[in-house]
């Protein structure tokens, strides 16, 4: 027998009910789910989200890594990846992305 956990819900799966299990691992990757505000993906975007694509993981991480020490009025400055707002993009920027890797806007706020 296998039990999966999810919100609020546990589901016993004996001889046969894999169906049952993948249903409700599908459900849970695809189900609707709420449309953040736009003061929800502001904050989010601070937290990490640089791409706002509701997810903070190694994509922002690259974004912010490929604009590296750059400073206001340099070609590779982008306000998005200064995410301290210290008017440079460097480590301390990447450290709040690794910090919040693998959330995602749309469980960050319950939605």
């Amino acid at each position: 027998m296998i039990i999966v956990k999810g919100e609020n819900v546990a589901i016993a799966v004996g001889t046969g009910g894999a169906i049952v299990a993948a249903f409700y691992f599908i459900w849970r990757k695809f189900r609707p789910r709420g449309v953040p505000t736009s003061v929800q993906w502001d904050i989010f975007a601070e937290m990490g989200d640089v791409n706002r694509d509701g997810h903070i993981n190694s994509t922002d991480s690259k974004l912010v890594e490929a604009a590296f020490n750059a400073i206001p009025g340099s070609p590779d400055w982008n306000p998005a990846y200064d995410l301290n707002k210290d008017l440079v993009i460097n480590l301390r920027d990447e450290y709040i992305i690794i910090a919040n890797d693998r959330l995602n806007i749309w469980d960050y706020f319950g939605l």
